[in-house]
């Protein structure tokens, strides 16, 4: 079991994901300034319809083929994995673009107008059929390990749709369409790299065994994607009817803020995690090495959420006109949501683990019900705070609840003590924000960067590092003063 190696891949894929994200950071300017804030607001509602369609149209084959890799590649059995779990992804491909078009085509004709509707529809199920296959492809670079190859793809598609975006918006001036065209040839062209590459090396049989492995496995992870939708999603068509597209824009991209701390953190630790546990299943000191990994998981979001918080207010400021300052105020209330995020995450493993993938979808339906009925009740009399609100307590039920599955069904002794020490650790940012954020912005950011500063120092001599650990870091500042 190399931690080694599983650090350089969360680092590997923390640099792809970060690139990745960034370009969505790097896009906000050209919308907020090509589109108006009601066109913005419908052209997020859009990117969550195409967020719908793929938890559909790959049929949970992602988490399979990652969960099912490493073992059919010990026997012999990969290419019946793949061949048989690509068919699933291709009906699923076929069929709920249909029911799409069928079912949501006439709202959309009614909601962006004839024509316009009609074009969108197409563009739609093009970005969503290109993402749903490229996501495929990478998810085989991910059970493979190849972080670099995952890496490099998102890259490529981060710097791709950026270019695309700047071509059609600034200088062909289409729009909303131009938006979405730029988006699906981004990910098509990537995605036809990666199909190549796999193709060339690997040969694709169908068995109905293994479609019946991967589904039974995938299929409940359809009801956990689709009430995680719900629970990171709906708030914005209850904000559409009841506040309008305007507080929709202004909510969005206060939350599209906090996809920092997923994309640092949360992402890059999910990616490498998953395989990694999966190929080391046998190994006897899987649990006490997860379970360190998941105190290091919480002190990084702790420590990373506070940052995104100190810099929310400027941040808005500087990729946004004024029209949308307040949203550095929905940053700040949905931050935990992406902590909450992780550890769901690092708990869904052990379910994972042991085949039990129902259990989490059945904690998902639940937390998912709990968000819509808390929306309906919040969104029309807070706005957008009733929406942060219901989406804290709904992600905060699903993390919970899952951890105390994962901890019933593959128990892992937590480091309770450390765990505290980072419970303290927050309290302290906390206060230390609250107490400065009216001050003079300098005299703001000098007082919380000591207190960060000092941070890992309490953090050395609280007894928060074991023997090893604290060896390690010495033998690091030897070096560096070795070097200089």
């Amino acid at each position: 079991m190399n931690l080694k190696l599983f650090g350089k891949n969360a680092i590997i894929y923390a640099i792809g994901n970060v690139t990745l994200r960034a370009s969505s950071f790097l896009l906000i300017p050209l919308y907020t300034h090509y589109l108006s804030v009601e066109d913005y607001g419908r052209l997020e509602t859009l990117f969550v319809t195409i967020w719908i369609l793929l938890i559909f149209m790959g049929l949970g084959m992602q988490s399979s083929v990652i969960r099912f890799y490493k073992e059919n590649d010990d026997a012999g059995e990969i290419s019946r994995l793949l061949g048989s779990s690509l068919t699933v992804v291709g009906i699923g491909i076929f069929t709920f673009s249909l029911v799409f078009v069928l079912a949501f085509g006439s709202f959309f004709r009614g909601l962006f107008h004839r024509e316009m509707g009609g074009i969108l529809i197409i563009l739609v199920c093009f970005a969503a059929t290109a993402e749903s296959l490229t996501s495929y492809f990478m998810a085989i670079e991910r059970a493979k390990n190849n972080a670099r190859k995952f890496a490099s793809a998102a890259v490529s598609i981060a710097m791709l749709v950026v270019l695309l975006t700047i071509l059609f918006l600034s200088l062909f001036k289409q729009g909303l369409p131009g938006a979405l065209t730029a988006r699906a040839l981004g990910y098509t062209a990537i995605g036809s790299v990666l199909a190549f590459s796999v193709l060339r090396h690997t040969s694709f049989h169908f068995s109905k065994a293994k479609v019946w492995e991967v589904c039974t496995f995938g299929f409940p992870l359809i009801f956990v994607a689709s009430g995680w939708f719900i629970m990171d999603a709906s708030d914005r068509y209850f904000l559409a009817h009841f506040s309008g597209m305007n507080e929709v824009g202004i909510y969005a991209l206060g939350y599209k803020l906090t996809f920092i701390l997923l994309a640092i953190v949360v992402m890059p630790f999910q990616l490498a995690y998953g395989p990694f546990v999966f190929a080391n299943m046998k190994h006897p000191d899987l649990k006490k090495t997860i379970s360190r990994l998941f105190t290091y998981l919480v002190l990084t979001l702790v420590i990373v959420g506070y940052l995104i918080v100190l810099f929310s207010r400027d941040a808005i400021r500087l990729i946004a006109p004024e029209e949308f300052k307040s949203a550095y105020l929905v940053t700040i209330c949905v931050v935990p949501v992406s902590a909450f995020s992780g550890i769901f995450y690092w708990a869904s493993a052990q379910l994972q683990i042991v085949k039990k993938t129902h259990y989490i979808a059945i904690v998902i339906i639940g937390a998912a019900l709990l968000n819509l009925l808390l929306n309906y009740l919040l969104i029309p009399r807070y706005g957008w705070f009733g929406a942060a609100i219901a989406t804290n307590i709904s992600f905060l039920f699903a993390s919970g609840a899952v951890l105390v599955m994962g901890q019933i069904n593959c128990p892992v002794k937590l480091e309770f003590r450390r765990l505290a020490i980072a419970a303290l650790v927050l309290m302290i940012l906390c206060l230390s924000y609250l107490s400065t954020n009216s001050i003079n912005r300098i005299l703001y950011y000098g007082i919380n960067f000591m207190i960060l500063i000092l941070i890992p120092v309490m953090l050395y001599f609280s007894g928060f590092f074991d023997l090893r650990e604290k060896q390690v870091i010495r033998n690091l500042f030897l070096r560096r003063a070795v070097e200089k």
